[in-house]
This record gives structure tokens, sequence and C-alpha cells, in this order.
């Protein structure tokens, strides 16, 4: 992949929406989806910050 960088900020954004759905669904008292779509935040969030921690100390 020639730029990781947007992969890696189109994964955190995606993870933050993930996020601000699993809020909507606690609000709305549905908790089992709230934790699932929590879940699946922090999953898409740690690629993230993985994939940016590879190319951040690999740039010599």
């Amino acid at each position: 992949m020639r730029n990781p960088w947007i992969l890696a900020l189109s994964l955190i954004t995606t993870s933050l929406i993930f996020m601000a759905i699993s809020v909507y669904f606690i609000i709305d008292n549905r908790v089992l989806a709230s934790l699932l779509s929590l879940a699946i935040g922090v999953l898409i969030l740690s690629s993230g910050l993985s994939i940016i921690r590879e190319y951040s100390t690999c740039k010599q």
C-alpha cells in the first residue's frame, strides 16, 4: 500500500463512528447492541493505532 496513513486514519474515523453508534444504543436502552458496537469500535481503533505505530517506528 502506498500510503498507510490514509488507511489508519480511515480506520480511526470508522471506530469513532461505531463508538458514537454505541452511545446512541445506550441512550435507546439496547445494552447488547451497545456492547457489540463498542467492542467493534475498540477493535478497529486498536488496528488503526497499530498501523500508525508500525509505520511511525519503521520510517528508517
